[in-house]
C-alpha cells in the first residue's frame, strides 16, 4: 500500500476489494495522500501549499491514467479547513475568508468520501471534488 503520494508512484496497485466492486483500495477504503502535504510544505509557506496541492492534483490525474487499465480509479477530495476547537480569533479570520463564512464540521466530507469508496463513482476517475466552502473560488 502507498504511504504517501511519492510512493503511490512507485508501487503497483495493492490491497483488498474497497467497498463498491468497482475499484481497489487499502483497507479503509482509500489512500491518503494529505500526509504527504504536510511533509513536503517548507516553513508552512501558502506558496509552497498551493504548488503542492497542484501538483498533487496532477498526480491524481496521472495516476487515474496509469491505473485505469488495472481497473484502479484514482480521485481526489480536497477538504477545506475544519473547526476543532481553534481559538476563536482564527476561526473569525478563517471564516471570513469562506464565502459560507464558516469552517466545515468534522463529519461534513464523510459523505463525499463514501461517494468516492462506492460503486456511485465507479466511471469517475482522475477527478479532484473541491469542498471548501467556496473558498477557492475567490
Amino acid at each position: 500500500m502507498a504511504k504517501n503520494a511519492v510512493s503511490a508512484t512507485r508501487y503497483p496497485p495493492q490491497g483488498r476489494r474497497g467497498i463498491g466492486t468497482g475499484h481497489r483500495s487499502n483497507k479503509y477504503g482509500f489512500n491518503h495522500l494529505d500526509s504527504a502535504l504536510q511533509r513536503l510544505a517548507p516553513g508552512g509557506r501558502l506558496v509552497a501549499i498551493k504548488v503542492i496541492k497542484t501538483g498533487l492534483i496532477g498526480l491524481t490525474r496521472y495516476l487515474a491514467a496509469y491505473w485505469a487499465q488495472h481497473g484502479v480509479r484514482t480521485n481526489a477530495l480536497s477538504p477545506g479547513g475544519i473547526y476543532a476547537g481553534q481559538p476563536q480569533d482564527f476561526v473569525t479570520r478563517i471564516s471570513e475568508l469562506i464565502p459560507m463564512g464558516r469552517m466545515a464540521g468534522r463529519d461534513e466530507y464523510r459523505a463525499a468520501v463514501q461517494f468516492l469508496c462506492s460503486d456511485a463513482s465507479a466511471y469517475m476517475t482522475g477527478q479532484n471534488i473541491v469542498m471548501d466552502g467556496g473558498r477557492s473560488i475567490l
